[in-house]
């Protein structure tokens, strides 16, 4: 019995003890890529050799397909929003005015010569708070009515 504790503890403390093994990306001849567990033997070492290649995030710039996609998707949103009659960070101040109409309230400040403002709409459904700069909705904040 004392044996296969002996072994046991042995073979816990082995697993424990085995180094974890890493893969590098090495570039190759002609910019092949190649993974190998040791690290890459080249001239000059570059960013990517000296990472192991599991780290590297896969990331790729997005499309021109994506990028109209995205933006049609944006543009659905805003017009939903004037639907609704509900403000939208990313909407021009004109598009501010068709989905809520006129400011109930404008507060102005002016801060090392930027100039900044908060419109105020006051509604049955509450107050919202919303932060132009450079002609785009940047930020809003809604209150819902005391109850």
């Amino acid at each position: 019995m004392k044996v296969l504790a002996t072994l046991t503890a042995s073979a816990l403390l082995a697993a424990i003890c085995t180094p974890s093994w890493a893969v590098y990306k090495c570039a190759g001849a002609a910019g092949k890529v190649t993974f190998q567990d040791a690290p890459c033997v080249q001239a000059l070492p570059s960013a990517d050799a000296a990472r192991p290649a599991a780290s590297q995030p896969v990331s790729q710039p997005p499309s021109e397909a994506d990028e109209a996609a995205a933006n049609r998707k944006r543009a659905d949103d805003i017009d939903e929003a004037i639907r609704l009659h509900r403000p939208m960070v990313g909407m021009t101040l004109s598009q501010l005015t068709d989905a809520m109409g006129q400011a109930t309230g404008v507060h102005s400040t002016e801060v090392e010569g930027v100039s900044r403002q908060q419109l105020i709409y006051e509604r049955v459904s509450g107050t919202w708070y919303v932060y132009p700069f450079d002609g785009v909705v940047k930020s809003v904040h809604h209150q819902p009515p005391a109850r």
